[in-house]
């Protein structure tokens, strides 16, 4: 039940809740923030399908709101009143909730609101934040009685089953912290090896509705009915900027990258074409062309058995290859991320990218002779970063000409080589700060660049000077798009809420950017 005016009446969602059966053992949130966000939340579908298929009954509270900006307080509180409601109904045994570094004081408050409301009920806390930090979380008067590292689907399972038969000597259970004399680590939780273990997911965990609406959020601004997957868990990669190579430094694991088989990928694709009416897809591994011969078997797979659904990926640029993209094209693909980063080969070392700008320029020069989108990820504020770095950047835009541009400010989230490097040390009234990159520069600590240019402002002007429409739309691309519309089950859909993203581009975000206002929490 998505919150609009319509759902504002308290006593209305109680009698929704009242006709319908719910009991549980685990009850998984997603922070309310997040209600606006149309990317579902995968963590989450992926704990609660495993534990059901073990015996742990296990359901998500994903409030949404209808507004493509964060909720209000007023519909912040009234979300939290709702899953307030929601916990009554199922009376669970534990209640866990995902976190983002700049999640944590709002993780901290909800756990407070939940833990004095429900005293019985134990808290979890997992996902990134709780694995590279976990004593944020875990503290003498905290409310919170575990912390999970690492992935979560065995460890709550585990954890779980103890709390359901009363067994209280959690230091058996890998993955965990929590608090004894002082804060208990148990040992590191090995990954799990075979993705296949992890059953398919269910995806009535959530408001499916809600999510393949027609949105332009994932094949960038292409309407589209999208539904966002993974297939493999993972990144090889060694980037300073990025969490991830350090996250699974918690594990006792060796093979940090691991694929689903293209099977099992293939049979989500269908459920997701044939129930849930979906158009598109996008692919959301950290790099789905880490294994060629594997995009090959997919493509051949997505060609075959006649799919007929357009999909993006992410990828690194020294991957790709023409062979690759001609039958990633005839498979469907109209979309591929880069992470370019800078136009400075000198940045680029700085941040152990391992790429150069030979490999950025053949990359985007295959895309547009197949046609095939490119988007391109930028940043400033590398460590040492001058001016000429700066100019470097708006050249190589100018010289590569991506389909989109994004463009942020170098962030030093904990986990990263970064935030570890430059002694950056975030108390928990910190984190908040994280959650616009614009406003962070404003704190002397974060800014790494030599120069005194105005990031917020510079980012801002590149935003708006390399996204027009002149660059975003491609003929070629527009003309499949409405080929594949015609087919699509979900025309009148298009129609409604293309006028909805036309009026709010027309009313807040295209002003903002006028304005050189990226951030929506940012004050007109």
């Amino acid at each position: 039940m998505t919150l609009n005016n319509s759902s504002l009446n308290n006593n209305l969602y109680k009698k929704y809740l009242n006709n319908r059966y719910m009991v549980c053992d685990l009850l998984l949130i997603s922070p309310f923030s997040r209600a606006h966000n149309r990317r579902p939340p995968l963590s989450l579908l992926s704990l609660a399908t495993f534990l059901n298929s073990k015996g742990i009954n296990t359901e998500i509270i994903d409030e949404k709101i209808t507004s493509y900006l964060p909720p209000t307080q007023k519909q912040h509180n009234l979300l939290i009143k709702r899953a307030i409601m929601k916990t009554e109904s199922y009376s669970p045994i534990a209640l866990g909730f995902t976190c983002f570094s700049h999640e944590v004081e709002e993780i901290i408050k909800l756990a407070e609101v939940f833990k004095k409301k429900f005293p019985q009920i134990r808290i979890i806390v997992g996902g990134v934040h709780a694995t590279v930090k976990p004593l944020d979380f875990i503290y003498r008067g905290s409310p919170v009685d575990f912390a999970v590292r690492g992935e979560g689907e065995m460890t709550l399972y585990e954890l779980v089953s103890f709390l359901k038969t009363g067994r209280s000597n959690f230091s058996y259970i890998d993955g965990l912290v929590y608090l004894q004399s002082k804060a208990y680590f148990t040992k590191p939780r090995k990954l799990i090896e075979n993705l296949d273990d992890i059953p398919i997911i269910d995806y009535s965990k959530i408001d499916m509705d809600f999510y393949t609406k027609p949105n332009i959020y994932a094949i960038r601004w292409i309407l589209l009915s999208n539904m966002f997957i993974f297939t493999s868990r993972g990144c090889p990669s060694q980037c300073k900027f990025c969490a991830n190579k350090n996250l699974w430094k918690t594990t006792s694991s060796k093979c940090l990258v691991r694929f689903r088989s293209i099977q099992s990928v293939i049979r989500e694709i269908k459920i997701l074409r044939n129930k849930y009416n979906i158009d598109s897809i996008y692919i959301y591994d950290d790099n789905f062309i880490i294994k060629k011969e594997r995009v090959i078997e997919f493509c051949d797979e997505m060609i075959n058995q006649k799919i007929g659904i357009l999909w993006g990926c992410s990828a690194r640029v020294n991957l790709i290859t023409e062979g690759l993209l001609i039958k990633m094209k005839k498979a469907g693909c109209i979309q591929i991320d880069f992470g370019v980063e800078s136009g400075s080969e000198k940045s680029l070392q700085i941040v152990k990218k391992n790429i150069n700008l030979s490999q950025v320029r053949k990359a985007f020069r295959l895309c547009r002779k197949h046609n095939i989108r490119a988007l391109a990820n930028f940043m400033f504020n590398f460590p040492d970063e001058d001016k000429e770095d700066v100019k470097k950047t708006i050249h190589l835009v100018k010289q590569i000409r991506p389909d989109v541009s994004n463009f942020a400010i170098l962030t030093p989230f904990p986990g990263t080589d970064i935030y570890e490097e430059r002694s950056i040390d975030f108390k928990k009234k910190d984190y908040t700060i994280l959650m616009d990159s614009i406003d962070l520069v404003r704190d002397k600590r974060m800014r790494f660049a030599k120069h005194d240019i105005d990031l917020a402002k510079l980012v801002a002007d590149c935003t708006r000077r390399f996204n027009s429409i002149f660059y975003v739309f491609n003929l070629s691309i527009l003309a499949k798009y409405f080929l594949h519309l015609a087919k699509s089950r979900r025309k009148k859909e298009y129609f409604i809420y293309g006028l909805t993203t036309i009026n709010y581009y027309l009313t807040n975000r295209i002003p903002r950017l006028l304005k050189g206002k990226l951030s929506p929490t940012e004050k007109n």
